[in-house]
């Protein structure tokens, strides 16, 4: 975990210039055996000269080369251990370098990790020397063969190789490789993992090169010291500094105004009240200026001359949750109110004023506070609104004993929209004593100031509203305070749509709305009606507004026209009652209903399976049985026996029995107008009643008809049946005779054909079966 914290750390340090300095923490002491390395082999004949990076694929094929010459000690930044453990293994400092004789171009580093054993502190093989090979012989294109490092893996025991990927460049006597450039591999076996992400580059400092590097570190005490103590450590060709202090301190007043010390580290100390910038400007010794340094600083100011109270505001943060990150802990965000103040000297100047030792709750408790007497700060700079940083400030926090808790800005910076900050992920930066550092997500601070917050219901028929906190007379309160708490309550049945601003903007969905700003705003709640429905078994409700269909438990405006459609599931049902807020309502014929919502409405739809009516047509000796089921087993009728004019939904089973000595001369089966003579195949085929039961013999005939879904007429002619009209009791001498058939469709009787009829003569009707 310590080297993941480290990386952090330092890669904030790099970015800002500004390095903490903190007491280097061992790592843990988990090496294996060491493995001894073959030393170089040292060759009596001359060096042979060599193309340029012919060879160059390992360490081993420069063997060859022994006309090293000392080339003196220069400055080499390693971002290969970096890559492998940690941005905290990032450093630049003196490394011993050798050039070759007969190859101009061709360098070795010595013992590159033996020459800064504070870093590397027994993670280095002492047992002999190491060497990493710099072939600049093709100033364009340097590269750096696979070499042991010299170092030691902690975690394995095993030594760290280092090769390039990418070509380097030689500028002005300096030699680096891009991102991506090196490499790394932990073991002979090992694959190379590419050192990126970091935004750091391999640096080389060839004889010639000049050192214009400035850093300036600061060690930012608790307020209880009331100092700042600042090291300024300049490369060694920078001969001359100047300096100044300040709440405005520039670079340009350093260099107009400032105060001239000589190069080389050193330490400035600060006790005066009311700074807290430090700007530096190096200068060669022909007077050019090469490089420069700002550090924003915390400092106690107790002249409160030079700050004004705006009020109380609400702070938003997650500080110890960014710090540990993923722990579940539990910590926050923290929402809380704080007093914020701003410079007299420069506006958009602020500072929180002891921002945790006001929060002591039960998240946080308060033994991990400082005595409010030593009054801490976070300093946060918005003159420029789109450009938002955070002062280096303890706030107070000393976590579980860890050291205090300071904040600075990382990364990108912040805006203050509308009086309101935001610094979003990875803008913050939190670190607590020696165990590392975080990047912080989510801070927001309101800016507090006079304004006007003023509430109204968009109709009082459907609904109130109220300002509730702080609880207030009336419809608009005045105030410093950044938060205001605002409630909109609905009449009976009727439902909460949204608060919006004057331009109409939605601003929350949230009866109850807390506005966190300092500008004047005006809100309004919505409220609106509701339509509820569940789809109804067998069946669907859709509704519409406009092209759109809503789901139940929508809401909308009073006067909004909503299109509803009914429908069945299938064919086989239909729609028995539609009800609005259970009255019946009629739909048209394709299932279709339009309401303007005056009321919320609550839709029900009931479906009933539908039902086809049965016809029975049995002309002579014997009976046509329908039953709704069949015993397969038994092969007997099951279920509800049918008769003439009864309904049915499923599946038909039909029995056509003749009566004693009778015979089943002709069947048949009209569906919508259409009749189909049955046949049967087997005339033994059938069951035979036999003393109310059912048996196994005679000349019973079965037909299992499915169901029809329309209505539908069995048919059958038994044996006896005479042909002619004058057997049944018509006699077109007594009358127009008029026939019919079984869908009630008049028919001419020159145009009868074989099949049952309706026959009427004045008030006498019959059916009758015509035959060939």
């Amino acid at each position: 975990m310590k080297k993941n914290l480290l990386f952090a750390f330092l890669a904030f340090v790099a970015m800002i210039s500004v390095a903490a300095t903190r007491p280097h923490m061992p790592r843990p002491n988990a090496k294996s055996a060491k493995t001894a390395m073959v030393a170089m082999t040292t060759m009596s004949t001359p060096s042979p000269a060599i193309t340029p990076q012919a060879i160059g694929t390992t360490a081993a094929d420069y063997e060859s080369i022994t006309d090293w010459t000392s080339r003196g000690q220069v400055k080499y930044t390693d971002c290969i251990t970096a890559q492998a453990w940690g941005t905290a293994y990032y450093a630049t400092y003196d490394v011993d370098l050798e050039e070759s004789e007969s190859n101009p171009g061709l360098y070795r580093v010595k013992n590159p990790v033996l020459n800064n054993p504070t870093l590397y502190d027994g993670d280095a093989d002492t047992s002999q020397d190491y060497y990493m090979i710099v072939d600049c012989t093709d100033p364009t294109a340097v590269v750096i063969p696979e070499c042991n490092y010299g170092l030691i893996d902690y975690t394995t025991g095993s030594f760290v190789y280092v090769k390039s990927f990418s070509s380097g460049t030689v500028t002005d006597s300096k030699v680096s490789f891009p991102d991506w450039g090196i490499g790394y591999m932990i073991g002979e076996s090992g694959s190379y993992a590419v050192a990126s992400g970091a935004g750091y580059t391999f640096s080389l400092s060839l004889p010639g090169a000049k050192d214009y590097t400035m850093t300036l570190s600061a060690t930012t005490l608790c307020n209880a010291g009331n100092t700042a103590d600042f090291t300024l450590t300049p490369g060694s060709d920078i001969t001359t500094m100047k300096y100044a202090f300040g709440t405005e301190a520039s670079l340009e007043q350093a260099r107009t105004a400032g105060q001239e010390i000589a190069g080389g580290e050193q330490s400035l100390d600060i006790t005066e009240e009311g700074v807290n910038v430090l700007a530096v400007v190096g200068y060669d010794a022909d007077g050019n200026e090469q490089a420069t340094a700002v550090a924003k600083f915390y400092r106690y100011d107790e002249n409160a001359d030079q700050w004004i109270t705006l009020g109380t505001t609400t702070m938003t943060e997650d500080f110890v949750e960014a710090f540990y990150a993923g722990s579940g802990y539990g910590y926050g965000p923290n929402t809380f109110d704080v007093t914020v103040q701003e410079n007299v000297n420069t506006p958009g100047f602020y500072r929180i004023v002891n921002p945790y030792e006001n929060n002591n709750n039960s998240a946080i408790t308060s033994n991990q506070y400082h005595a409010t007497d030593h009054n801490h700060y976070i300093f946060i700079h918005a003159e420029n609104p789109d450009a938002v940083t955070f002062d280096e400030s303890p706030i107070g926090c000393n976590f579980y004993g860890m050291g205090d808790m300071t904040v600075t800005s990382y990364g990108s910076t912040g805006t203050m929209t509308n009086g309101t900050i935001t610094m979003p992920a990875g803008t913050l930066y939190i670190t607590m004593g020696d165990y590392g550092a975080y990047n912080a997500n989510d801070f927001v601070l309101v800016i507090p100031k006079e304004h006007t917050v003023a509430v109204k219901s968009a109709d009082e028929k459907y609904g109130s509203v109220a300002i509730t906190n702080p609880e207030t007379e009336g419809n608009s309160l005045t105030t410093t305070a950044s938060s205001v708490t605002v409630t909109a309550t609905p009449a009976d049945g009727v439902a909460f749509m949204n608060w919006t601003d004057a331009e109409g903007n939605v601003i929350s969905t949230e009866s109850t709305y807390t506005y966190v700003g300092s500008d004047d705003i005006e809100l309004t709640a919505n409220f609106g009606l509701t339509i509820t429905y569940t789809n109804p078994e067998n069946g669907f409700i859709t509704v519409y507004n406009g092209e759109n269909i809503v789901s139940s438990g929508s809401i909308f405006a009073p006067g909004t026209v909503i299109s509803i459609t009914v429908k069945p599931k299938t064919d086989d049902y239909e729609l028995q009652g539609f009800y609005v807020n259970e009255i019946e309502t009629t739909v048209d014929s394709e299932g279709k209903y339009e309401l303007t919502l005056e009321t919320s409405c609550g839709l029900t739809a009931i479906f009933k399976e539908k039902t086809y009516l049965l016809h029975i047509i049995c002309e002579g000796n014997g009976e046509i049985q329908i039953w709704t089921e069949v015993d397969d087993t038994e092969e007997l009728p099951a279920g509800t026996r049918l008769y003439d004019g009864d309904t049915y939904t499923g599946s038909l089973y039909v029995w056509y029995i003749p009566g004693e000595g009778d015979n089943l001369e002709t069947a048949s089966v009209t569906v919508n107008g259409d009749t189909q003579a049955l046949s049967f195949a087997d005339e033994s085929d059938g069951w035979l009643v036999t003393n109310g039961e059912w048996g196994n013999a005679g000349n019973v005939y079965f037909y299992p008809a499915t169901a029809s879904k329309e209505p539908v007429t069995f048919s059958a002619q038994f044996t006896g049946v005479q042909q002619g009209l004058e057997e049944i009791g018509i006699d077109p001498a007594d009358g127009p005779v008029e026939y019919f058939n079984l869908q009630g469709i008049r028919v001419s009787a020159d145009n009868l054909v074989p099949g049952f009829y309706i026959v009427r003569q004045g008030p006498k009707t019959i059916k009758v079966l015509v035959k060939d």
